[in-house]
């Protein structure tokens, strides 16, 4: 019940270790209910992470939730990237939608589907949109220095 990009977001970060010299490991990928408790506790006692990349922010928003209700701090002890940028991921008031970049990527959502419609036998395809990355505090950055580095 994963989005079709969540096997190229992960081999996308199975690149980026490769990239910085980084062993990959397969318990370096987790897969599982972030609601779960028991799921929370075995990534973190067999993976034993510093940080979590999750393939969106709906995850990270609720992997966030249950390293807290274990008792461990983000960003202080445990660092969180998303994928998504969805608006609750935002500071209240930070983010204001729909932005123009948001309008037109619903447009071309729009136009595919009613071209589908039109002609139901078309093949299926992927669009690729250009994205941004937006640092927030709870990748651990306001510790690291890396908001300058990245923007």
């Amino acid at each position: 019940m994963s989005a079709s990009t969540v096997l190229a977001r992960i081999a996308g970060y199975r690149e980026a270790l490769f990239a910085y010299g980084i062993p990959l490991q397969q318990n370096l990928v987790c897969r599982g209910d972030p609601d779960n408790p028991d799921f929370i506790q075995r990534v973190l006692k067999d993976c034993r992470p510093d940080a979590i990349v999750c393939a969106n922010d709906f995850t990270a928003a609720r992997v966030m939730a249950g390293l807290v209700s274990h008792g461990i701090r983000v960003p202080d002890e445990m660092r969180i990237v998303g994928i998504d940028d969805v608006k609750y991921s935002a500071p209240a008031g930070a983010a204001d939608y729909p932005t123009p970049e948001l309008r037109r990527y619903r447009a071309m959502a729009m136009v595919t589907m009613l071209q589908r419609v039109e002609k139901p036998d078309l093949p299926t395809r992927d669009i690729l949109l250009q994205t941004h990355t937006v640092i927030r505090r709870s990748c651990g950055t306001h510790r690291s220095g890396l908001r300058n580095s990245l923007r």
